[in-house]
C-alpha cells in the first residue's frame, strides 16, 4: 500500500513536471506576434487641444505605392486636439467638402479596446458640405492587429481596413444644387501606437452626385489616394520657433518664396495685371505686400509701380482704399513697430511730400463723398474727366525719419477724379467688404496726418453697431490674462476667467447670413472708428459701451464658429481673404487669443504647410495668374502681421 502511494506521488510529480515543460516550450517557440496580436489594445487619438497633426495627400500613379507617388499639395489636412471626440475615437469637426467627409469616415477608431479580428460599425451624417444636400454614410471596420507598411520597413503600426456606403438623406433644406445618389469607399488605416495618432491611410472613394435641377450627373472620385503625415503634434513653443524662423527676413522660405512669386508676375513698368474690372487694385495690393514683406521702398521697381499707381484715376472703393494703404506703407519707417514697442516713439511718422499729401487728401475726399450711406460703400463710381495739374517737387529724404528710412522717390501728382454721385447707376450697391477697405484707407490716411472729421467716424461706428446681427446664441469663452503672448499659453497660465457674450456676426450685407470673412470685416469696421474717436477723446460713454459690446459679441461669433481650414459660413473661394481678415480683426481689436485659440499659430501653420512649390498660395490646384497673386498677397500679409496697430491698444475686446 505504501509502495502504491509512493508510485502515485512520483507519477503525479513527473506529470506536473512534464506539463510544466510543455507549457514553457510552447510559449518559447510560439510566434510572439500572434500572442501580441490577440491582446486587446487601445486605439485612440491622444492630442492636447493645442496639438495638431498635419497630413498631405499623395496621388498614386501606379501599382507601386512606394515609388509611384505624385505630390498633390492642393490637399492639406490638419487635425487639432480640439477636433476630436472626448474619447479620442474620431473627428468631430464640421466637414465642408466631400474629401473631409471621407476623412471623417476613415479616421473612426473603435470606442473600446480591440483585438485582431474585431469588427465594429459607425454611421455618419453630413449637412455642411458646400452645394451638396445632406447625406449619410455607413461604415464597417475590421481591426487587423499589428502590421508593417511596405514603404516603411521595420515600422510597426496597428491596421484597420473598412468599407463605407454613401446615400442621400432625402431632404434638401438649403436648396443645394447637388445631392448624393450613392457611393462607396474602401480604405486602410495605419495607427501609430507609440504616438497615439493615425499615421497614414489609403482610400478609394467614388461618390455619384446628381444635380437637383435634373441637369446631369457627375462623380467625385479620389482613386488610390495615399494620405501620409507630413509632420505631427506641433506644440506651441516648438512650432512658434518654426514660424518665427519662417517670417524673420530674407532667409525665410515661406515669405521669400511668396515675394519671389509676386515679383515674377511684375511687368517692366513695375505694375501688375489688372484683376477683373479693376485696373489698379492688384498693383496696389502687390506693392503693399512687397513693402510689408521687407522689400525696400528704394527698390526701382517699387518706385516705378508707385509712380504709375498715383497717376491713375479714382474708380473703385477697393482700389482707392488699398492704394492709400500702399502709399502709407511706402512712407512708414521700417523700424516703427519695434520703436513703438520699446517706447522710443509714441506716434506715427509719415513725412509725405506735398504732392503725395495732396494725392492722399483727394483720395480721402473721394471716399468720404462716395459712401452710399454713412459708413457703407459699394463697388465703384464712374470718374469725372477733370484732372488736377501736376506740381513739381524735388525728391529727398523724409524729414525726421529714422536713419535707415530710405530716400523717397519723386512721385507724380494725383490724377484727381471726383465721384459721379449717381452711385446705384454705376454698380454702387453697398457691402461690408468694400466698406472695410474704405475704412482701412481712411484710417491709414489719418495716420499720415490727413484729417477725417470726427462726425464721419461717429457715423461709421454707429452704422457698424447697427449692421451687426441683432441677436445670437449666448456663449461662454475663456478670457486669457491681459498681455499674455509669446511662448505662454493662456490655457495653462493665469487667466481672467470665463466671459459671456452673444455670438453676433456680420454678413456681406446687413440682412445676409454671417460668415467668417465678413465678421472679420465687421470687427475692423467697429475697431477703426472706435480708436479714431478714442484718440480724439470724442467717444461718449454710451457709444463706447455699445462698441465694446459689439466687438465682444463679434469675437464671440468668431470663437463659436472658429476654423482656420475654411471660411465658416462663406465661400471657399475667399479662404485667404478670410485669413487676412482674421489678422486685421485681431490686430485692430487687440485680440491675441480668440477664446482658447491662438489665431496666429493656427493660421500660420495652415499657410506654411499649404504653400505651393512656386511660392504661391492658391484656391485649388491651378487658378488664374491674377487670383494666385491676390491669394499670395493675402497669405503674406497674414504671416507678416502687416496691419498697423492702434496707437494705444486696449486689451479686453
Amino acid at each position: 500500500m505504501k509502495l502504491l502511494k509512493l508510485c502515485s506521488m512520483k507519477i503525479t510529480r513527473s506529470g506536473l513536471l512534464l506539463l510544466t515543460w510543455i507549457v514553457v516550450l510552447t510559449f518559447a517557440f510560439a510566434p510572439s506576434s500572434r500572442a501580441e496580436s490577440r491582446e486587446r489594445v487601445s486605439l485612440k487619438w491622444e492630442l492636447e487641444k493645442n496639438d495638431v497633426v498635419v497630413y498631405r495627400t499623395y496621388k498614386i500613379t501606379g501599382a507601386d505605392i512606394v515609388s509611384n507617388v505624385e505630390k498633390d499639395i492642393s490637399r492639406l489636412y490638419s487635425v487639432y486636439g480640439y477636433d476630436l471626440s472626448d474619447t479620442g475615437a474620431g473627428i468631430v469637426y464640421k466637414t465642408y467638402s466631400l474629401a473631409e467627409a471621407s476623412l471623417a469616415v476613415v479616421c473612426k477608431l473603435p470606442d473600446r479596446p480591440a483585438r485582431e479580428g474585431d469588427r465594429y460599425e459607425a454611421g455618419f451624417e453630413f449637412a455642411e458640405i458646400e452645394d451638396v444636400a445632406p447625406f449619410g454614410a455607413r461604415a464597417r471596420y475590421e481591426f487587423l492587429g499589428e502590421i508593417e507598411r511596405p514603404e516603411r520597413p521595420g515600422a510597426k503600426y496597428l491596421g484597420i481596413k473598412g468599407v463605407a456606403a454613401f446615400s442621400h438623406s432625402g431632404r434638401n433644406p438649403n436648396g443645394s444644387s447637388e445631392q448624393v445618389e450613392g457611393g462607396q469607399m474602401e480604405f486602410e488605416v495605419f495607427f501609430n501606437p507609440r504616438e497615439q495618432i493615425v499615421h497614414s491611410l489609403v482610400w478609394n472613394v467614388r461618390i455619384k452626385l446628381k444635380r437637383t435641377s435634373n441637369q446631369g450627373e457627375r462623380e467625385y472620385i479620389a482613386h488610390d489616394r495615399l494620405v501620409r503625415m507630413k509632420k505631427f503634434s506641433y506644440r506651441y513653443p516648438e512650432f512658434q520657433a518654426e514660424v518665427d524662423t519662417a517670417i524673420d527676413g530674407s532667409s525665410d522660405d515661406s515669405v521669400k518664396g511668396g515675394v519671389d512669386f509676386i515679383i515674377a508676375g511684375r511687368k517692366d513698368d513695375g505694375t501688375f495685371l489688372p484683376y477683373s474690372n479693376y485696373k489698379t487694385g492688384l498693383t496696389a495690393l502687390c506693392l503693399l505686400t512687397l513693402i510689408k514683406s521687407g522689400v525696400s521702398a528704394q527698390d526701382p521697381d517699387i518706385i516705378k509701380g508707385m509712380n504709375w499707381l498715383l497717376a491713375q484715376p479714382f474708380e473703385h472703393t477697393y482700389e482707392v482704399g488699398i492704394s492709400i494703404l500702399a502709399l502709407e506703407a511706402f512712407y512708414t519707417p521700417p523700424t516703427e513697430e519695434y520703436m513703438m514697442e520699446q517706447g522710443l516713439v509714441d506716434d506715427y511718422v509719415r513725412a509725405l511730400t506735398p504732392r503725395d499729401r495732396r494725392w492722399m487728401q483727394d483720395a480721402v475726399h473721394w471716399l468720404v463723398e462716395t459712401d452710399i450711406q454713412e459708413g457703407y460703400w459699394g463697388y465703384g463710381y464712374e470718374p469725372m474727366a477733370e484732372t488736377a495739374p501736376a506740381d513739381a517737387r524735388t525728391p529727398g529724404p523724409v524729414t525726421g525719419a529714422p536713419q535707415n528710412q530710405p530716400e523717397q522717390p519723386a512721385l507724380p501728382g494725383a490724377a484727381v477724379r471726383l465721384p459721379n454721385m449717381n452711385a446705384e447707376a454705376h454698380g454702387g450697391s453697398p457691402d461690408h467688404s468694400n466698406s472695410q477697405y474704405a475704412l482701412l484707407g481712411l484710417s491709414a490716411a489719418s495716420r499720415c496726418g490727413i484729417e477725417v472729421p470726427a462726425s464721419e467716424w461717429t457715423e461709421y461706428l454707429e452704422y457698424y453697431i447697427g449692421a451687426q446681427e441683432p441677436r445670437g446664441e449666448r456663449i461662454t469663452m475663456p478670457l486669457p490674462a491681459d498681455g499674455v503672448r509669446g511662448d505662454a499659453d493662456p490655457r495653462q497660465t493665469s487667466a481672467r476667467g470665463i466671459g459671456q457674450a452673444q455670438s453676433r456676426g456680420f454678413g456681406y450685407r446687413t440682412m445676409n447670413t454671417a460668415s467668417g470673412s465678413m465678421t472679420a470685416a465687421g470687427i475692423a469696421g467697429l475697431a477703426l472708428p472706435f480708436y479714431e474717436l478714442r484718440d480724439r477723446q470724442m467717444l461718449n460713454p454710451q457709444l463706447r459701451g455699445q462698441a465694446d459690446q459689439s466687438l465682444r459679441d463679434a469675437v464671440a461669433w468668431m470663437y463659436k464658429n472658429w476654423d482656420v481650414r475654411r471660411n465658416p459660413g462663406g465661400s471657399s473661394s475667399w479662404y485667404y481673404y478670410y485669413l487676412y481678415g482674421i489678422e486685421r480683426a485681431c490686430v485692430l481689436a487687440d485680440v491675441f487669443w480668440v477664446g482658447d485659440h491662438d489665431w496666429y499659430f493656427e493660421g500660420a501653420m495652415q499657410l506654411i504647410k499649404s504653400q505651393f512649390e512656386d511660392g504661391s498660395w492658391r484656391v485649388g490646384p491651378t487658378g488664374s495668374k491674377e487670383s494666385n497673386l491676390v491669394n499670395t498677397c493675402f497669405a503674406l500679409l497674414f504671416l507678416k502681421r502687416a496691419t498697423t496697430r492702434p496707437r494705444s491698444p486696449q486689451s479686453g475686446h
